[in-house]
């Protein structure tokens, strides 16, 4: 049986930070049962920093591709979920929930809101590339902070749009589109996304990760001729936010590797019984990068549940091995 997406292993590995080198060894926290815990229609979780001047709020929903109010297409399903009033959506996620059908369904789309929707909700896509007629479950999650200024008022959602700015770059055309966007001076990086922009039989997500102050994102098509352009989304955050002050950041990753199948890899930030929640810094983004070494291996999920991050690839149709490797960025107030 697949195993859910959305779940804590014990055995996570060595975390890469850009400040340091943290010791994985968390004994006081909670393991949720990793063939059990999924997400469901409408679920939420809160995170509030120790200064309680940071919240920030995940929203889930889970939607099926044999629902018309989500999609025409058994074979293809996309949907948009929104943060609440009072938020603005910094961050998403996207899973492939289990099917019974094989070989199943692969991501094309986790992205931000755009346009006159920007930093209101996540985009996700997926689609059942060459072998279809099955339903497709996805898990689309939006992040959505919000903050409090020196006095203890929350900073209404449209003036903290005025610290974000969205940074997007589309690739060249080709069977294996690539590219990356970079925050201009003045912004931090604390999230990004990527969309396939694919025709025909399709082309498919492989990365979508931060690096440094940038995002980079690939795909890839798969068993057939399917060039295409890929685009790279990353969302900035002024270092001077008026009325609030500075966010400190921080970026950690992990990383598997699989013979065959599907393979997931998990990563948390520091734990720490002395701070609310356990954790000092806040999920704002999840990322994931596919590596392969034959005909490919490509992303299923894209993730966290605002205690960890996790992410996921698979093999479609002809056996790969290859790494999977996942990434978080956390903020706290400076």
């Amino acid at each position: 049986m697949k195993k859910i997406f959305y779940v804590l292993i014990l055995s996570i590995g060595i975390i890469s930070c850009e400040k340091e080198n943290i010791d994985n060894e968390f004994p006081n926290k909670s393991v949720p049962n990793k063939d059990t815990l999924e997400k469901n229609s409408s679920t939420t979780k809160y995170w509030t920093d120790i200064t309680g001047r940071i919240e920030i709020i995940e929203v889930y929903d889970k939607v099926y591709s044999t629902d018309p109010t989500s999609s025409s297409n058994i074979d293809y399903i996309s949907h948009t979920t929104k943060v609440p009033n009072g938020y603005v959506c910094i961050g998403g996620t996207a899973q492939v929930l289990e099917t019974t059908n094989s070989p199943g369904a692969l991501l094309t789309i986790s992205a931000p809101t755009i346009s006159k929707d920007s930093f209101e909700g996540w985009r996700a896509a997926a689609k059942a590339h060459l072998f279809g007629g099955h339903e497709i479950k996805l898990s689309v999650g939006a992040i959505g902070i919000r903050l409090k200024d020196k006095n203890g008022n929350y900073i209404p959602a449209e003036d903290l749009k005025n610290s974000l700015k969205l940074f997007t770059r589309i690739s060249r055309t080709a069977s294996h589109p690539s590219t990356s966007v970079t925050v201009s001076n003045g912004y931090t990086i604390i999230g990004g996304g990527a969309q396939v922009n694919w025709t025909g039989a399709g082309n498919l997500l492989t990365a979508s990760y931060p690096k440094g102050n940038s995002w980079n994102v690939k795909s890839k098509d798969h068993g057939t001729s399917a060039p295409a352009t890929i685009t790279a989304y990353a969302i900035g955050i002024r270092d001077f936010i008026p009325n609030f002050g500075e966010l400190s950041t921080m970026v950690i990753s992990n990383c598997n590797t699989a013979s065959s199948g599907e393979e997931f890899s998990f990563v948390t930030f520091p734990w720490d019984s002395s701070f609310p929640n356990n954790t000092e810094y806040g999920i704002t983004s999840a990322g994931a990068r596919a590596t392969f070494n034959g005909a490919g291996r490509m992303l299923t999920g894209i993730g966290t549940n605002l205690e960890f991050v996790g992410a996921s690839s698979k093999d479609h149709a002809w056996v790969d091995s290859g790494d999977i490797c996942v990434y978080g960025i956390g903020i706290k107030k400076k």
